[in-house]
């Protein structure tokens, strides 16, 4: 009999869940980093944090403030990347005609310093930063400057990069309108980036030498977008942009070679007004965020499958994707309530989005903006994330 309790227990302890082998859907060693703001107080502009989470994205830790000058109140935290050496950085700003600041950590995120003098001397305080990518080849930052504009204006497009993990930045791209919204660089120097003005002006550029030199590629898109929201970059000749055309429906676009040829590969139902943030872990595997929408990519874009995913009852506007590898993803936004942030949002999947979970989040934090996944022991995925600023709202 006590033979047969043993055999009992065990089917139990698998059937259940309880096995700890590596063939576990929901086993991940990845590490998730998600950056945006926390609450101070009813009626106070929050400061700006970095949560991390140990299972990919399934369960985060307590929030941990972002030093930032100026007391960081109302600075907010756009995006975050990681190089392979554990050297992170996050980029943000406290909206157009007042500052920027790029924070970096060197111990994987246990502490984090300010890099705001690093870009002062190029752009004043009229900077504001949207994203950050790390690759094999630089880091690059992108975003807007301010400082030749008056008010209400377009800003300059703007790319800083740095070859040496931070210590120093370089403008490599000064081009109007802007800013850049999104950017991606891989390991062997191919990248591209990608924004719109406010007056429906799509703009993209698009580098083979690791962000040293940029070209502009906007005029040869085909069909025209009118806004660029995000880019992945799927392998060293494979860009993927996402955005708007002008009858304002949704629109992805492809190329095959770097951004000298392009293809529509919109998915058919795409709903919305535009279709945001975009990942690929290889040049066939990607996943797509439209509003209500996830779509999933396994042959390059020429179909797309619809992913159901679990939705608040409050409006949820999304800011970022990211798989790292083609089961483990994490996507990121924030609960909007009477126009205002209520609250942070995440879903994540472990079986390549087919299923999607809600993420368990401190209520302490009040947005989330940006995210990243690397591999405990090995590099991050260098395949670019769509990071983009930009909102899309459920309803």
């Amino acid at each position: 009999m006590q033979y047969w309790y043993i055999i009992f227990a065990c089917f139990l302890a698998v059937a259940c869940g309880g096995g700890s082998g590596a063939d576990d859907p929901l086993r991940t060693t990845a590490v998730a980093w998600a950056v945006g703001s926390a609450i101070d107080g009813p009626g106070l502009q929050g400061h700006p944090v970095v949560v991390r989470s140990e299972d990919g994205g399934f369960t985060w830790g307590a929030p941990t403030s972002l030093p930032a000058i100026d007391a960081a109140r109302g600075f907010v935290a756009r995006a975050i990347a990681f190089s392979s050496t554990g050297t992170g950085w996050t980029v943000g700003d406290r909206g157009p005609f007042t500052f920027a600041d790029t924070l970096v950590t060197r111990d994987h995120g246990a502490s984090w310093t300010s890099q705001a003098s690093n870009f002062a001397h190029d752009a004043g305080t009229v900077l504001e930063l949207f994203d950050v990518h790390a690759s094999a080849a630089a880091v690059v930052v992108v975003g807007g400057d301010h400082s030749v504009v008056s008010q209400g204006l377009n800003p300059d497009g703007v790319v800083f990069r740095s070859v040496d993990e931070g210590a120093s930045w370089r403008r490599r791209v000064s081009t109007r309108p802007g800013p850049f919204r999104s950017v991606c660089l891989t390991a062997l120097g191919v990248g591209a980036a990608v924004g719109f003005s406010h007056i429906s002006t799509a703009i993209a550029v698009t580098t083979r030498d690791g962000g040293e030199r940029w070209q502009e590629i906007s005029r040869n898109m085909h069909p025209q977008p009118t806004a660029l929201h995000a880019v992945a970059c799927a392998s060293p000749e494979h860009l993927w942009f996402t955005g708007s055309f002008f009858n304002s429906e949704a629109g992805i676009l492809y190329s095959p070679d770097g951004g000298t040829t392009w293809f529509d590969r919109t998915p058919a139902a795409s709903g919305g007004r535009g279709v945001g943030p975009i990942d690929f872990v290889d040049q066939d595997t990607g996943w797509a965020l439209s509003s209500r929408i996830m779509f999933r990519t396994d042959d390059g874009g020429r179909s797309w499958v619809a992913q159901e995913f679990p939705l608040p009852p409050e409006r949820v506007t999304w800011h970022d994707l990211e798989f790292v590898d083609r089961n483990h993803g994490v996507a990121v936004g924030t609960r909007i309530v009477g126009g205002r942030a209520q609250g942070g949002f995440a879903i994540v999947s472990a079986d390549g989005g087919r299923t999607w979970h809600e993420s368990s989040l401190s209520q302490d934090v009040r947005d989330l903006r940006g995210v990243t996944l690397l591999e405990q022991g090995g590099p991050p995925g260098s395949h670019g994330a769509g990071r983009s600023s930009v909102q899309f709202a459920t309803r």
